[in-house]
């Protein structure tokens, strides 16, 4: 702009991300056009789901001194057809792994975001979704203390370290109850639970955006 506010005045959104998620929402049960929308932008993205197509990196196994047998790549394909069909699949065990899936990215478009919890039992994996709505701030918990003892932020109901990765996650499970849930398995180092978002906004804000 050649002059100063020409343009307008500057806007600068601080997002309140639950009024952002109930009008999302609003939406989506009042309007049919809403509706039709997002089930066929689901339809287009999820299908009918997953379809494994094993290809092992041959080379890299091969430097590794590891054999790749030739049935390899269609065991592989066949397990995960039947592990995908199970409802063992889901923690609750209503849904196979395609209808989570399907759950997941809709209520992420919709309500903002969705936090995903990969839990280990039994000798398998199964699948916990969580409302992004119910990710709250532990106000007047221990976890706050907790948290500045180890260095960490809680922000949106997100614990971050000081590199700014995400370190735990709150649910709120009732009006004084929250439970703490790691990101990474504390033996194995591995992520066991993620956000996915329907959209983002800034670099600095760590919550989704309805799409």
């Amino acid at each position: 702009e050649k002059n100063t506010g020409e343009l307008g005045p500057l806007i600068e959104y601080g997002l309140d991300y639950n009024g952002l998620r109930l009008r999302s929402w609003e939406s989506y049960l009042s309007s049919e056009i809403t509706q039709t929308v997002v089930k066929r932008y689901s339809m287009w993205v999820i299908g009918s789901g997953l379809k494994l197509q094993s290809e092992p990196i041959t080379t890299v196994l091969k430097e590794n001194k590891i054999t790749v047998p030739p049935e390899l790549t269609k065991s592989i394909e066949s397990r995960f057809r039947i592990f995908s069909n199970s409802k063992k699949t889901d923690y609750s065990e209503r849904k196979n792994l395609h209808q989570i899936a399907r759950t997941a990215f809709v209520n992420s478009i919709v309500g903002g975001d969705v936090l995903v919890i990969l839990r280990f039992e039994d000798g398998n994996i199964n699948v916990q979704l969580v409302d992004g709505a119910t990710i709250v701030n532990p106000y007047w918990t221990k976890h706050e203390s907790e948290a500045v003892a180890r260095g960490n932020e809680i922000k949106n109901g997100i614990e971050i370290d000081k590199r700014g990765r995400n370190v735990a996650f709150y649910v709120k499970e009732s009006a004084l109850e929250v439970t703490r849930i790691l990101a990474h398995n504390p033996d194995t180092g591995r992520e066991t639970a993620f956000m996915i978002y329907g959209s983002e906004y800034r670099i600095s804000d760590n919550r989704g955006l309805p799409l």
